[in-house]
């Protein structure tokens, strides 16, 4: 593995190795259609994806804000809106997808609901997922950013001493710290993830035996479960990305292939 220097360029690294796997185990397992097959990618962000899932067919991205990025893009258009309430016509898709973003939808019967409306017949729902692996690997850097909120909280009084004394701008000036104090415990323990704040709630949702269950208890049949990649947070990178212990059952990220029973 090459040596990555930036917090960025860690994340951008990974994210694309992942996606590489994805379209690779994509490939021989979606519908075959006589047109491009018409792809649905929702929480797209900056749109890092969405290049990667054009080589699929015909890619529209969609996330509930406009990342800047995705004014830019090309080949694919943007529609910001949510996965629980689209504008997209009933049965149109022929996949749909999502790169670690179900964790962060807050109502999922919902969300559910509309992905169904607007499936086509033989729709392939496919949803990138994090795993406990990777909540017990990201402990470190959970603490990591701890240790440095505390510093910056620290430092911060001089900081702002030394921009008065200099006469700086007050638009150079630190921003003030107005956040209100959490509770002890949320500075000792670890943190969640996602719509899963407390670390114990989202370590016992992100097993893979619980994402089958969320999946089935929507009416979702599983096509296929495919370990990723296994790593910690790219913020304190103690384990880089890699397969080897992915396939050893340690995998961070996991792939589900999902379809409508009556769908299908």
């Amino acid at each position: 593995m090459p040596i990555i220097s930036t917090l960025a360029h860690r994340k951008a690294y990974k994210r694309q190795w992942e996606m590489a796997i994805i379209i690779d185990t994509l490939r021989p397992m979606l519908p075959r259609v006589d047109r491009p097959l018409r792809i649905l990618e929702f929480g797209c962000g900056a749109g890092y994806q969405t290049s990667q899932l054009q080589s699929l067919g015909n890619v529209i991205a969609s996330d509930v804000y406009t990342h800047p990025a995705v004014r830019s893009a090309k080949g694919s258009p943007f529609v910001q809106c949510s996965i629980d309430r689209t504008p997209f016509p009933t049965g149109f898709f022929d996949m749909i997808f999502s790169n670690h973003v179900i964790e962060h939808l807050p109502n999922l019967a919902d969300a559910f609901s509309e992905m169904r409306r607007i499936s086509a017949p033989h729709c392939h729902l496919v949803f990138a997922v994090p795993t406990a692996t990777w909540m017990v690997l990201s402990i470190p850097s959970t603490y990591a950013r701890k240790l440095a909120s505390i510093l910056r909280r620290v430092i911060a009084p001089f900081r702002k001493t030394e921009a008065r004394t200099a006469g700086a701008r007050p638009g150079n000036t630190p921003r003030a710290i107005t956040d209100r104090p959490s509770p002890w415990l949320a500075k000792v323990l670890p943190s969640g993830h996602g719509e899963y704040p407390r670390f114990l709630q989202a370590f016992l949702h992100f097993r893979v035996a619980q994402w089958k269950r969320t999946f089935e208890a929507h009416g979702l049949r599983i096509r296929s479960a495919t370990p990723l990649l296994s790593y910690s947070s790219s913020y304190l990178p103690i384990v880089p990305p890699n397969r080897m212990l992915a396939r050893a059952g340690l995998a961070s990220s996991m792939l589900f292939v999902l379809a409508w029973p009556d769908l299908s």
